[in-house]
């Protein structure tokens, strides 16, 4: 963006950001739609617009996809979880669906991956209905969609419901 140009909703831009100043560590986590992350950093590859942020102090970018998914960045790795395989009745509120599910995995200390798999899971229900909560379901039914629909090997990340 232009210097001095905030974009964004104010209540999920980090204080340093809505004063138009750099965003830096205390900005922990920073996600946001493909469609936004472009027009912040002129780039279009989806690493890219990742390393724009990681580079600025972001401690980890998430780049929410829709249909492709979401990708997940920090300084030690990089994960990509496709999005289910589920009908779309309605995207409202999936953006915010994912987000719900990756904060309550960062709320329980998940490694990266479990938390992107988890909101991606959270985000598949919410789609599935008219509206941004008729679809979303608790916890046992978020798992049940994982268990159906994520890679064989994002399923193990969930096989031991002890630590959930």
């Amino acid at each position: 963006t232009d210097s001095g140009q905030v974009k964004g909703k104010l209540s999920y831009m980090a204080p340093e950001q809505i004063r138009g100043e750099e965003v830096d560590r205390r900005s922990d986590v920073f996600a946001a739609s493909v469609v936004l992350w472009e027009a912040l950093t002129g780039r279009r590859d989806p690493e890219a617009m990742a390393d724009f942020f990681l580079e600025r102090g972001v401690g980890t970018a998430v780049i929410k996809m829709g249909k492709d998914g979401v990708l997940m960045k920090n300084e030690w790795e990089t994960c990509r979880v496709p999005a289910f395989d589920v009908p779309v009745v309605d995207a409202t509120g999936a953006g915010d669906a994912f987000a719900a599910g990756f904060l309550y995995g960062t709320l329980k200390n998940w490694p990266l991956r479990k938390k992107g798999v988890f909101g991606v899971g959270v985000a598949s229900r919410c789609v599935s209905a008219l509206g941004a909560q008729a679809g979303l379901s608790d916890f046992r039914g978020v798992l049940e969609l994982i268990r159906k629909k994520a890679l064989p090997e994002d399923r193990e990340l969930f096989g031991d419901n002890s630590e959930m």
